[in-house]
């Protein structure tokens, strides 16, 4: 039996986010309430239903961040982008869940496949004056026929009231190094427990293995009739699919310095009802075979989930920053080629509840070159941009480093915050033409440089995107600094019509017009 404060272990699974509720009318344990010396006749029974998406408008489920993460192959040749976007429900609408499918893989619940998934994995625990009232789990038939294992009855106590904790999945009270502690102190109850999903050799559990993690809290009594649990979702959801690309097979996808554990606290009576402290010490890898056939897809439309079986994939993670996480995506094309592309993640955070799907595609541009007047001892001179698309065109560059060994092999990933590789006024790596601001616009956040002016067929830029760049050697192991200017474009309308739904309304209005 549970008491106030229990410890229990737990085995590592994961979480997404959701929000779903059960309405439990109750149903309880003869012994245990005789042991009370109150029994009622009044049985506790359940009704499930979904209030996850009541309260949001259609505009506020999900929202697209413009700017792109890009991946570098590892010879610097070619660049793919990620496009993100954010869902605040767990409802991610088709084709992202599919009640008629199995899905095998790690999972975010939904009303759809709550049913199939957890009846008898969503744990329940009561408390009555401090004493373990009803320790059972909940059996689902249909969303509609809900119960636990045996009956349990109300106190017959007047007014008497029980606090009741439910959660998923089960073991989550079980695990082995792990205080699992409850309080029941009616205006501040709290649960808390270690939760770990470190796997073997120092890896993430396999994603097949992940579980959703939510948890609910009612406190109530007979008088108030049935008693809902809302589910509040402890973990995020990350999930990749394929856009716009060429035909090849997503072999793997792997992040580094995922947290692994944390202790995560659940206050239902509080503004922000979870919250999780991070084990610094539970840094791991999420490594992930997948070998998923990614079939040409040049339209972009409709989306093709990277997934192995069940057209679905998802990471549930805890959440946690992303800031310079590394991406490593491995590519096979058709011709048997292995391409590693490689980003770090930018400055953020994977939140509470929300799921993030990022789209895999080509790097979206017309026919463009950036060459380099000379290289002499690591010094790089003019670099410009030729429009070779045989209509105008509006183009961007980025530049992206390497550190490389003595056979120009890359051993290191090129960590932003080692050289700065910036082009403005202040870094004294670059000589820059006088005039530059007029001709280019830097956006600081993406590290993206626009050229203002559009660019008619064959012409290049008239203002070099730097003059001069002389290559720092900086590495703590001596390893030289490489980099390559990945450009892009789009054809440039009067209207900007075209990069407006590119790059976004607000890099297209500070471009000079056509």
């Amino acid at each position: 039996m549970k008491c106030r404060d229990v410890k229990v272990v737990k085995q590592p699974y994961f979480v997404c986010c959701m929000i779903l509720a059960l309405t439990f009318l109750c149903i309880g344990c003869q012994d245990q309430e005789l042991s009370h010396g109150e029994l009622s006749n009044d049985a506790i029974t359940f009704a499930l239903y979904n209030i996850g998406d009541d309260n949001l408008s259609s505009s506020s489920k999900k929202r697209a961040v413009e700017k792109p993460i890009i991946l570098v192959n590892e010879d610097g040749t070619d660049s793919l982008a990620l496009y993100l976007t954010i869902a605040d429900t767990i409802d991610w609408g088709e084709p992202i869940l599919h009640a008629d499918k199995d899905v095998t893989r790690g999972t975010p619940i939904n009303n759809d496949n709550m049913v199939s998934k957890c009846s008898g994995e969503i744990a329940l625990d009561a408390f009555y004056k401090n004493d373990t009232y009803i320790e059972d789990v909940i059996l689902l038939n249909s969303l509609t026929d809900v119960h636990t294992q045996v009956v349990h009855y109300w106190p017959i106590a007047k007014d008497a009231k029980i606090s009741f904790w439910s959660y998923h999945p089960k073991e989550i009270d079980e695990a082995a190094d792990a205080a699992f502690t409850i309080n029941n102190d009616a205006t501040s109850p709290s649960l808390s427990f270690y939760y770990n999903q470190e796997g073997s050799d120092s890896k993430l559990v396999d994603v097949k293995e992940q579980k959703d993690l939510f948890l609910a809290y009612a406190y109530q009594g007979k008088e108030q009739g049935k008693v809902n649990l809302q589910y509040n979702h402890a973990l995020s959801a990350i999930r990749f699919i394929a856009g716009k690309v060429l035909a090849g097979t997503v072999e793997n996808i792997s992040l580094s310095d995922v947290y692994a554990a944390g202790k995560l606290t659940y206050q239902p009576n509080q503004a922000v009802k979870l919250t999780w402290e991070l084990d610094n010490s539970s840094k791991s890898t999420l490594d992930q075979d997948l070998n998923v056939e990614i079939k040409e897809n040049m339209s972009g439309t409709p989306t093709q989930p990277i997934t192995s079986d069940a057209n679905e994939t998802t990471f549930l993670l805890i959440p946690q920053p992303t800031t310079g996480k590394i991406l490593t995506i491995t590519y096979l094309r058709p011709d048997g080629v292995h391409d590693v592309y490689k980003a770090t993640m930018p400055d953020g955070a994977w939140e509470i509840g929300k799921a993030y799907t990022y789209t895999l595609k080509l790097m979206d541009g017309l026919s463009i070159e950036a060459t380099a007047e000379n290289v002499v001892n690591k010094v790089i001179n003019g670099v410009e941009i030729t429009n070779t698309y045989n209509k105008p065109c509006y183009v961007r560059a980025m530049i992206v480093g390497n550190w490389v060994d003595d056979a120009n092999n890359v051993a290191a990933l090129f960590n932003p915050d080692e050289v700065n590789l910036k082009i403005t006024a202040g870094n004294s790596n670059y000589e820059r033409a006088t005039n530059w601001d007029t001709y280019w616009l830097y956006d600081e956040t993406a590290n993206v440089y626009y050229y203002k002016k559009p660019l008619l067929s064959t012409k290049h830029t008239e203002v070099r995107l730097f003059n001069k760049f002389t290559n720092p050697i900086t590495h703590a192991d001596g390893l030289e600094l490489d980099f390559v200017v990945l450009v892009q474009a789009v054809e440039a309308e009067a209207d900007k019509t075209s990069v407006k739904a590119a790059w976004g309304n607000t890099v297209a209005d500070q471009l000079d017009p056509l």
